[in-house]
């Protein structure tokens, strides 16, 4: 039988044709011979800028925009980049640029602009924004790419009868139609046959119409795209032009003819179009001929073609190039990619389309062509991209290889055994590489030497076995990787202890262990499974293989070192943190007598924070615990917890080994501080970056660690927003942008450094800060106390005015009175000392000035001492006041300022020291009698004077009340008002409760009403069901009854026949008179006995009547007895409603009471 064939339409694009000389009069371009006055072309400039975002690649509708940039075609979208409301109207305004995020970034790339956040709006080269502008979504494009909606013509000259149905041209068109909302896209389909002249001449009349109309399209068309769908022939790579006169054979003719005809009208669109590109889908024999490929690059260069793509494939089927074309629609028409550099990002999409075919890509390059051939190769399939038989035309096998490992597979494999187990011997391994190595080589002889070998075949056996063993054990170990990570157990009481080999190969060898189980038991007939479990598991256990052992041992390694899994963790710590301390500590004490203070941390849920807890044993025999016994205490144990955060933030965070970080160390210069902290520049010669950037972080520390008062870290994520709030104007330079020290590049650190040289050359501080994070700022009691009643103070401008305010606490309190401004005086005196019941009447006296601001009050000379004065310059009292005791009689009138001055005095006294006084110490401070006991005096003059001030302020009050009268009675109208207003809706309110809980009850009660309805209709009808039942029963018993007395009247009448007949026997011989008399009798008594029988029968039914109407009686009396009772259970609950409602009534009378009282 022959083989089955069946004929479809041909796919591919070559053939067999006779090549014909065509003549082209006067017929190469008929569009240039028209007027220049008779077609219009229009000159309006279409917009350059794309029409979708560079971002999410969309347009923009209604509340959206497209911000077009100011030095590329490109645009992003309103929904993108993340703009206020109050920010629309700065970049609406005259003169400020748009600057797209891909023009930023290669900016920066080739080092046009410096590195800085992106602003996106600019006005005379600086950013119109404070803050960088945020951009919602991901780049999905290169920086290098657009979303281009430049005009695109697609024309396709196809051949006649030749069937493009689903073809790639038109395709790609579609594909394109989406990004051209507004227009600006055409395909025209042309079809040829040119077989002759005079179709020649038909043709190009038709294609100048259609020229004609695409002219006058606005704008022109930049970009066009041909498309030529043809056969070749096979011979000389002639294209097809058409049918030879009206006989349909096709004909051929050579490719420059060929193309003149087809491109020739086009040529005005071309030569204005921007760029122009031609497809042929066509056989290869157009290229793979030498003298049709030399043609064809002579004509692309004739009709000046930007670049033009051809396929080699001798049965070529332009389908199989749909993903090709698809991609450099994309890539070079819609990203604006040149087709040179994007065409071998395009093949990654053409995988298939290798294996058909080479592709030929030409580009025109000025005068000259450049011819690229791009071509598949696979180490097996296309070794260096050269086409492999499919069969061996020697013995005929299918499987053709290149690699000499897939032609002896079945030596390798045989050998393979040999060689695992002569591996650890070496002299065994190379015997057995012989072995091998012979074996291939006679196999190659004998296969005619088709396939190469390498040229040293036993480093290549070698290797081949070394790769096989290592994807083993890669396959093994990713095995026992997986195995542990599903066996490791979640739940935190499993680590508790120290886990043992054990332990972890019953969790990770669970499977076997119960097979291995279940073997034995099957084997020995065990009847109890769970008695001897433990016992076979580690009879399992202690035969296990060494690669199992190993298993175990990383197993076990691992889970010890990491604990449980972080999510357990932190659910078992949140759970039992708390106890399991206080169950330690006071195990310890209780055990050895031990008090113990702990530093507990742990990480956070959120990436690089921790949480650090302190905590002690309870105290027994003193009221407070250490770490709050004391101020002192207090701030070792806060700046505990700053060594111990930093301690285990680089535990739980490593960056780098401890050794490293030793080095670091180590190779830090010393930072020296001035007087009042403030860091000096050192030396950064020889310093690796890292290090930089330390010293760069310790200087800035420094500086706010002097303005804070506390050890706490400078806030680098607040400041790095707004540095100018929180860093003096000149402590940095103005274009760096200012970061945590860690993220700063070489550049930067250079840049700051180059400018604390110069500030340091002029004697000034490097850094220095104007505003801190108010966690971070160290206040005492009195500060916290008073801090809502202080008036804040106006911003300091001057850098000088800055650090006095900084160093305020350090050097005021030495100062004289004279030299402190009037703005801060109430400074000076909570500066002056640390006594409680001086800072108390500082306060009072803060209060008072600030209450008698609006009084009008006489102006009284007060008579003060000289001393006591504001304009005094001397630092010290005056010496008579350290030899006698008239001073504490002078502070009889509230002076703030002469009690702290006599305060700081008594203070200076008791703390002189004659050797180590500075100079300027007056000497007389020796001998002076301030000394404790002053102080105490000095104290109780101080409690009256504020007693008395606190009096002067009742009366403030009593003064500005009346003031305020009018406005509390006008508030306290708005109050009863608000009040009449509150019990107005609590009303209505009530009201409406009231009446959905009547709504409801009446519901509820017509519901029980229906139930008992219901429930007395079950009872009716389980009475009458009973009834019935009963009735049943007596019939069936009076039935039972007849049946037995019917049966026993039978019997009775059957011996009274047989006695009659032994009577006539005996009696036969007597007369017949005897005879008649006889019977005559005894028809006489069966009458009687059956009228007897009968009256029996009327009692016994005259006595069951009685028995059923007594029964119907009873039946009725109880009916009776339960009406009785449902009545009463209905009086009930009539009283109950009667109680309800006068409960209701009470509740409504009390609310309007409520309601009615005084407002």
């Amino acid at each position: 039988m022959p083989p089955r064939t069946k004929q479809t339409c041909k796919k591919s694009t070559g053939g067999d044709a006779p090549r014909v000389t065509l003549n082209l009069p006067g017929a190469v371009s008929t569009v240039s011979r028209v007027e220049v006055g008779t077609v219009r072309i229009e000159q309006e400039e279409r917009t350059d800028h794309n029409n979708f975002c560079l971002v999410c690649r969309d347009g923009s509708v209604d509340e959206h925009y497209l911000y077009m940039c100011d030095s590329c075609p490109r645009t992003m979208c309103s929904h993108c980049l993340q703009i206020t409301p109050r920010h629309q109207d700065i970049i609406s305004e005259v003169g400020v640029k748009f600057v797209c995020i891909s023009c930023h970034v290669l900016a920066q790339y080739h080092g046009r602009r410096p590195k800085n956040p992106y602003f996106g709006f600019y006005c005379d080269g600086k950013p119109v924004f404070d803050t960088f502008l945020q951009i919602r979504g991901a780049l999905e494009l290169s920086h290098q790419a657009q979303v281009s909606a430049e005009t695109v013509l697609f024309i396709h000259l196809n051949l006649i009868d030749n069937d493009a149905t689903g073809g790639p041209f038109k395709l790609a068109h579609d594909f394109l139609v989406p990004y051209f909302p507004n227009g600006g896209i055409v395909f025209r389909e042309v079809t040829f046959d040119v077989g002759s002249d005079s179709k020649i001449v038909k043709f190009h009349s038709m294609v100048d119409k259609l020229v004609l109309e695409l002219l006058a399209f606005p704008g022109g068309w930049k970009r066009i795209i041909f498309g030529i769908s043809d056969h070749t022939d096979n011979t000389f790579g002639d294209p097809f032009v058409g049918y030879e006169g009206k006989k349909k054979i096709y004909i051929a003719t050579p490719v420059n003819t060929f193309l003149d005809i087809m491109l020739g009208p086009f040529k005005d669109l071309i030569n204005l179009a921007v760029e122009s590109y031609l497809w042929l889908f066509c056989c290869g024999a157009i290229v793979n001929n030498s003298e049709s490929f030399a043609n064809l690059k002579t004509s692309v260069l004739k009709h000046q073609l930007s670049a033009t793509v051809a396929f080699n494939a001798v049965r070529f089927q332009p389908s199989f190039a749909t993903h090709l074309l698809l991609a450099f629609i994309e890539r070079v028409i819609i990203e604006r990619f040149s087709i040179g550099h994007a065409f071998p990002l395009m093949l990654t999409h053409s995988l298939n389309l290798g294996r058909h075919s080479d592709i030929l890509l030409l580009v025109k390059n000025s005068d000259s062509l450049n011819v690229t051939k791009f071509s598949w190769a696979h180490t097996v399939f296309r070794p260096w991209g050269q086409y492999l038989p499919v069969q061996c035309p020697k013995c005929g096998h299918i499987t053709m290889s290149s690699d000499w490992t897939s032609s002896f597979r079945a030596i390798l494999v045989g050998y393979k055994s040999k060689f695992l187990a002569a591996k650890d011997s070496k002299s065994e391994r190379s015997r057995v590489i012989k072995k091998i190595r012979k074996a291939i080589v006679a196999a190659h002889k004998e296969k005619g030497e088709q396939v190469p070998l390498p040229s040293s075949l036993k480093k290549a056996i070698k290797k081949y076995y070394r790769q096989k063993i290592d994807e083993e054990e890669s396959d093994e170990q990713g095995a026992a990787k997986a195995r542990e990570i599903s066996a490791r157990p979640k739940e935190a009481s499993f680590y508790k202890k120290k886990l043992t080999d054990w332990d972890v190969a019953q969790r990770l060898f669970k499977q076997e262990m119960d097979e291995f189980d279940k073997a034995e038991q099957a084997r020995k007939g065990v009847k109890d499974p769970i008695k001897f479990r433990t016992r076979h598991a580690r009879e399992w256990f202690n035969q296990m293989s060494l690669t199992q052992k190993k298993e175990v041992d990383y197993a076990r390694e691992k889970w010890n070192a990491e604990g449980a899994p972080e999510e357990s963790q932190i659910m078992y710590r949140k759970n039992n943190l708390k106890k399991v301390l206080e169950d330690f500590s006071e195990q310890l004490r209780r055990t050895m007598g031990c008090h113990v203070v702990m530093l507990v941390s742990h990480k956070k849920q959120a990436n690089q924070t921790l949480n650090v807890t302190l905590h002690e044993s309870q105290p027994r025999n003193v009221k407070k615990g250490f770490s709050v016994s004391s101020d002192g205490i207090k701030e070792w144990t806060s700046t505990g917890f700053e060594f111990f955060a930093e301690w285990a933030k680089g535990e739980f965070y490593p960056t780098a080994d401890q050794d490293d970080k030793e080095e670091e160390e180590h190779g830090l210069p010393e930072l020296i501080l001035d007087d009042e902290g403030y860091a000096q520049l050192p030396s950064c010669d020889g310093i690796r970056l890292k290090d930089q950037q330390e010293l760069v972080r310790m200087i800035f520390h420094a500086a706010y660690k002097v303005f804070t008062g506390s050890s706490k870290p400078v806030p680098w994520r607040t400041i790095t927003p707004c540095p100018s709030q929180y860093l003096a104007a000149s402590s940095v330079p103005d274009n760096l942008l200012i970061c945590d020290p860690s993220h700063m590049r070489s550049k930067d650190i250079s840049v700051i450094w180059r400018y604390w040289e110069s500030r340091s050359a002029a004697n000034k501080r490097l850094v220095s800060f104007i505003k801190a994070r108010p966690s971070d700022m160290r206040r005492s009691k009195r500060d916290k106390a008073s801090s809502r009643k202080v008036k804040p103070y106006d911003e300091v401008t001057s850098e000088e005015e800055q650090h006095s305010l900084a160093g305020l606490g350090a050097t005021l309190a030495v100062a004289s009175s004279a030299e402190v401004s009037l703005d801060r005086r109430f400074e000076f005196l909570d500066a002056l000392s640390t006594d409680r019941s001086y800072l108390e009447l500082v306060d009072a006296v803060k209060d008072l000035a600030n209450m008698t601001e609006k009084i009008p009050t006489p102006q009284e000379e007060l008579d003060l001492p000289p001393w006591v004065d504001w304009h005094c310059g001397e630092s010290y009292l005056p010496e008579y006041l350290h030899e006698s005791q008239d001073m504490v009689f002078g502070l009889s009138c509230p002076s703030g300022l002469g009690s702290g001055l006599i305060l700081r005095d008594c203070k200076r006294v008791i703390e002189y020291e004659e050797d180590e006084a500075l100079p300027g110490t007056p000497s007389y401070l020796a001998s002076s009698i301030m000394d404790l006991q002053c102080m105490i005096k000095v104290d109780r003059a101080i409690s009256d004077a504020a007693s008395s001030i606190v009096g002067l302020i009742e009366l403030a009050m009593k003064a500005t009340s009346g003031r305020e009268r009018d406005e509390d009675e006008e508030e306290r109208r708005r109050r009863r008002r608000r009040r009449r207003r509150r019990r107005r809706r609590r009303r209505r309110r009530r009201r409406r409760r009231r009446r959905r809980r009547r709504r409801r009850r009446e519901k509820e009660k017509e519901k029980e009403k229906e139930k008992e309805k219901e429930k007395e209709k079950e009872k009716e009808k389980e009475k009458e069901k009973e009834k019935e039942k009963e009735k049943r029963r007596r019939r069936e018993e009076k039935e039972k009854r007849r049946e037995g007395e019917g049966e026993g009247e039978g019997e009775g009448e059957g011996e009274e026949k047989r006695r009659e007949g032994e009577g006539e026997g005996e009696g036969e011989g007597e007369g017949e008179g005897e005879g008649e008399g006889e019977g005559e009798g005894e028809g006489e008594g069966e009458g009687e006995e059956g009228e007897g029988e009968g009256e029996e029968k009327e009692k016994e039914k005259e006595k069951e009547k009685e028995k059923e109407k007594e029964e119907k009686e009873k039946e009725k009396e109880k009916e009776k007895e339960k009406e009785k009772e449902k009545e009463k259970e209905k009086e009930k609950e009539k009283e109950k409603e009667k109680e309800k409602e006068k409960e209701k009534e009470k509740e409504k009378e009390e609310g309007e009471g409520e309601g009615e009282g005084p407002g």
